[in-house]
């Protein structure tokens, strides 16, 4: 498997064709894996459903609980947070994403997230319940947030945020018609 980076992670291909036919020969990356998370979270928000891709997320929920109880982990703390698979679980564990009355299948989704939740919360200590933290500095120091500051003078309410550094445009490039392609 590789991270987002395209490096080899360590969670070993994991072939969803076992529980859902339409997805033959899958095999899930940090990206695939993130991708599937994003579309369940999506899907848990606006239907308090798992949506279109329930069937690939509890077969691969299913495993990783499996997994762990079997005492082979298979997934790198990196993947579970670069995948955001520790939001997907507590979106699947919080009630405002539940509907009113609970199906059964619900309720088995709700038991294999609280268990996995607690797994990796046993296996990674500290470095789970601290995820947020480590993610925001990472967007801090190389990321989106990178040479953007905070400015909470007062000045500009509704604008706190700001480059850390930038150089205003001379009036010729200001004043330049906009060229296709450039």
């Amino acid at each position: 498997m590789e991270n987002l980076n395209g490096t080899p992670s360590t969670l070993a291909s994991f072939d969803i064709s076992k529980n859902n036919d339409a997805s033959e020969g899958l095999t899930l990356t940090e990206k695939t894996l993130l991708s599937l998370s994003d579309a369940v979270r999506l899907n848990l928000l606006q239907t308090k459903t798992l949506g279109p891709r329930a069937g690939e997320v509890r077969a691969f929920l299913g495993d990783m609980v499996k997994r762990e109880y079997e005492t082979k982990p298979s997934i790198h703390f990196s993947t579970i947070k670069n995948a955001r698979l520790d939001k997907l679980l507590s979106d699947i564990l919080k009630p405002a994403n539940r509907p009113f009355q609970l199906p059964i299948q619900a309720r088995a989704d709700i038991a294999i997230a609280r268990s996995l939740q607690r797994q990796w919360r046993a296996r990674y200590r500290e470095a789970y319940f601290d995820i947020d933290q480590t993610r925001y500095e990472t967007l801090a120091k190389t990321g989106r947030l990178n040479n953007v500051i905070f400015n909470d003078t007062g000045n500009n309410l509704y604008h706190p945020w700001a480059p850390q550094s930038y150089s205003s445009l001379s009036g010729i490039e200001i004043n330049r018609p906009l060229e296709v392609g450039q």
